[in-house]
């Protein structure tokens, strides 16, 4: 195995950094000799992940296509794709088998068939969509995330967080299989009394800073148009709570997800 090493630090919000680019590498080749990796060069990016046109991603996906590496090293996920396009790219690397592995200090990965993301036609929908099969792995292994669900240790979000402030209503279609109850969504928020997860699933389910909703009626292996209140949501555990705004979207499990959009 060859890997190439990729490190990216936003220049949005610096001081939010988890990690500066110098730390990313210390970690990195820490790692590859830990593990006894062999890292055929080391790629280094300054730019946000929110949107394609990365330059020195662009770059690593070439070394991966050309066939002069067939794996990638990272700090974490989130350093290689933060938009729908880019993580697209990914996993069709994946589908092909030209990328043969990731590896991450801090993220475990398996390319297996344990726990799948795919992007893939849908002929009801006639389009394609995002696809999670998290059937036959240990736990909820495989999250699909748009902008960013997790919060730094002041519980503040992350420097890849939308910090939409006008638009509360979210909207997506969902399709579970019949009888299947393992799928959750996580809608990362900022309000007034903090951070909040609002969460989707169709069985009880709770946590740190969550406001559970459970959605009924919908494991029948049909497309179902949810549209949200977000607001009236944490209106159902905190009456006197409001959101600030929205910072991000995860969801896991056995589902396929399409047509995810915010609205005011």
């Amino acid at each position: 195995m060859k890997y190439i090493a990729y490190c990216r630090k936003s220049t949005d919000e610096p001081d939010k950094q988890i990690l500066s680019i110098e730390g990313q590498l210390d970690e990195l080749k820490e790692f590859a000799k830990r593990e006894k990796l062999n890292i055929v060069g080391y790629i280094t990016e300054s730019k946000t992940a929110k949107k394609p046109g990365r330059a020195k991603f662009a770059e690593v996906l070439k070394l991966i296509e050309q066939e002069k590496a067939n794996g990638i090293l990272s700090w974490h996920p989130d350093r290689l794709a933060r938009n729908s396009i880019d993580g697209g790219q990914i996993i069709y690397l994946l589908d092909t088998g030209k990328l043969k592995d990731l590896k991450f200090p801090t993220f475990w990965f398996d390319n297996t068939p344990q726990g799948t993301i795919s992007n893939e036609y849908d002929p009801t929908k006639g389009s394609r969509v995002i696809k999670l099969d998290n059937s036959q792995a240990i736990g909820w292994s495989t999250g699909y995330i748009l902008g960013d669900y997790s919060v730094t240790l002041d519980r503040n979000p992350n420097d890849e967080a939308w910090n939409n402030t006008e638009e509360f209503r979210i909207g997506f279609s969902i399709k579970c299989p019949v009888s299947e109850t393992s799928w959750r969504i996580y809608v990362s928020t900022s309000t007034d009394f903090g951070h909040r997860y609002i969460t989707y699933a169709g069985t009880t389910h709770g946590g740190t800073d969550y406001v559970p909703i459970i959605l009924t009626g919908i494991n029948d292996n049909k497309w179902h148009s949810i549209p949200r209140n977000l607001n009236n949501d944490l209106h159902t555990e905190e009456p006197e709570n409001n959101i600030l705004s929205v910072d991000g979207f995860l969801i896991r499990g056995n589902c396929s997800v399409d047509d995810i959009k915010l609205r005011e």
